[in-house]
């Protein structure tokens, strides 16, 4: 990835491919660390969202063995959402399509314990991407 001017410091992609389907599993800046992916407008957002609608779903996804199943929810969950029900200024839409299916998720005890207990794993990537889910409402809603 390129950097434009003023643009995020996404220099690296990674998806896996299983199960017919193609997963975002993390974004890298050029030092390395894990980035946030935005859910913002839909130009910015990169890859996949996650197929899941409950909260049943998505802690399945957050347990499941399949690393790649875990890390593409974690990538979603430790995004930046749009939350603005009375946007004034642009002509976009008010909330990111995915805002409420986040807030749901944000909201969940279990799915908070999940992403909890996933910040201590021995697995550096999932580790990284559960702390960036785990950081308050603050870090990850834009209003």
């Amino acid at each position: 990835m390129v950097r434009f001017i003023n643009g995020r410091d996404v220099a690296k992609e990674y998806f896996a491919v299983g199960s017919d389907r193609l997963r975002l599993v993390r974004l890298e800046s050029a030092k390395g660390d894990a980035v946030q992916n935005e859910y913002i407008y839909s130009n910015y957002e990169i890859g996949i969202v996650p197929e899941g609608s409950t909260e049943e779903e998505w802690a399945s996804m957050l347990e499941s063995a399949d690393e790649a199943k875990v890390l593409s929810a974690l990538v979603f969950l430790g995004g930046r959402h749009l939350k603005e029900p009375q946007r004034r200024l642009l002509p976009d839409p008010a909330e990111s399509k995915y805002a409420a299916l986040f807030q749901q998720l944000a909201a969940s005890p279990r799915i908070r314990e999940l992403i909890a207990h996933l910040s201590h794993s021995e697995n550096e990537w999932v580790k990284q991407a559960a702390l960036l889910a785990a950081r308050g409402p603050r870090d990850r809603f834009v209003q």
